[in-house]
C-alpha cells in the first residue's frame, strides 16, 4: 500500500509488514456503507491525509476525493472550496456545503500514517531484542580448539551427542582420568553471554504485549494486558473503557458531520463504529468487586 516507504533491507520489510499490519486494526475502525463509492475509499483517505471530501459533479455520481481547503478562508474554516484529486490524477474542485462535502479523520486533520510507523518501529525492535535473547541462549559457551586435531576430535563428540550416543570414543590425551598422571589436554570454554540473561525473554514478550495494547488503545480498542501476576478486579480490566469511547466518539463524529449534505443529493452514505469498537461495559456493584483469576507465575 501507498504511504510507507519500503526498502530492500530486511530490518526494512520488518517494519513495512508491521505498517500493513497495524494499518488494518486501524482501517476497520468504522465501516461504511455507501452506493456511489467503495467503502474503503474513505478510510484509505482518511489514515493518509487526515481528510478527504465528496464531489458532486454536474452529471452523474458524486466522486470521493483527497486535497486540501482552497478558496477564501470562512469565520471557521481555512477556505470556503475544496480542492482534490482522484486515485487516476483526475482534479475537482466545488464549494463546501453546495456540491462539496469534507470529511475529517479527527478534530486536527491529520492522519495516522506517522503514529502506526511509530508503533511499528518499535515492534521491529522488540523483535529484535528478542531474536538477540534466543540467539544467545544458544552461543552461551563454545568450546575451543587449538589445531585441527582438537577440532576433529570435538566435532565427533558433538555429532555423537546431537544423535543421542550415550558414549563416545576419543583419544587417551583427552581423557580426564589421566589429568593427574599423564597431563590430559583439556577444553578452554568461551563464555559469550549469560545463561541467566534469557529471563529477559518473559519481560520482552510482555513488553510487545503491552505494545500492542497500548496501540489498540489509542484507536478506541479497549485492551488491557494485565502483567500483575495476581488477581485482577473487573473494574481494573476495564479503565481504559471510557477513554478509547471518547476516541471513537469523537473520530465517528468527525466522518459524519458533512454526510447529511451527501444525502440531500439522493445518495445513500452512513458510517457506523467496527466491530468491537465503542463497546459499553456495565458491572453492578458485585461484580465491580469480582476478581479475575491470573495464570501467569507470581515474579
Amino acid at each position: 500500500m501507498s504511504g510507507f516507504s519500503i526498502c530492500e533491507t530486511p530490518k526494512a520489510r520488518t517494519f513495512a509488514d508491521y505498517c500493513n499490519y497495524l494499518y488494518e486494526y486501524v482501517a476497520r475502525m468504522f465501516i461504511w456503507h455507501c452506493d456511489f463509492a467503495p467503502d474503503y475509499i474513505f478510510e484509505r483517505y482518511l489514515i493518509q491525509s487526515g481528510q478527504c471530501a465528496i464531489y458532486k459533479p454536474d452529471i452523474g455520481a458524486p466522486i470521493v476525493i483527497r486535497g486540501n481547503y482552497s478558496g477564501t478562508p470562512t469565520e471557521y474554516l481555512p477556505g470556503s472550496q475544496y480542492a482534490g484529486t482522484t486515485l487516476d490524477g483526475k482534479t475537482y474542485t466545488g464549494k463546501i456545503g453546495e456540491n462539496i462535502a469534507v470529511l475529517w479523520n479527527n478534530h486536527t486533520l491529520t492522519g495516522d500514517i506517522s503514529t502506526i510507523s511509530a508503533y511499528a518501529s518499535r515492534f521491529v525492535e522488540s523483535d529484535k531484542s528478542i531474536l538477540n535473547v534466543l540467539r544467545g541462549a544458544r552461543i552461551t559457551a563454545l568450546v575451543t580448539a587449538t589445531d585441527n586435531t582438537d577440532k576433529l576430535t570435538l566435532d565427533n563428540v558433538v555429532k555423537a551427542i546431537n544423535d543421542g550416543e550415550t558414549v563416545v570414543k576419543v583419544p587417551p590425551a583427552y581423557r580426564e582420568i589421566d589429568a593427574l598422571d599423564n597431563g590430559a589436554k583439556r577444553f578452554d570454554i568461551l563464555r559469550l553471554t549469560d545463561p541467566k540473561d534469557t529471563d529477559k525473554l518473559q519481560y520482552l514478550t510482555r513488553y510487545r504485549d503491552d505494545l500492542l495494547s497500548a496501540f489498540l488503545n489509542e484507536y478506541g480498542l479497549s485492551v488491557e494486558c494485565v502483567n500483575k501476576m495476581a488477581q485482577v478486579s473487573v473494574s481494573e480490566l476495564h479503565s481504559m473503557d471510557s477513554a478509547t469511547a471518547a476516541i471513537i466518539e469523537s473520530r465517528l463524529e468527525c466522518r459524519s458531520r458533512h454526510l447529511d449534505i451527501v444525502r440531500s443529493w439522493g445518495y445513500d452514505i452512513s458510517v457506523e463504529k467496527g466491530v468491537a469498537r465503542g463497546v459499553e461495559f456495565t458491572a453492578n456493584e458485585n461484580k465491580d468487586e469480582q476478581e479475575v483469576e491470573e495464570n501467569a507465575e507470581t515474579v
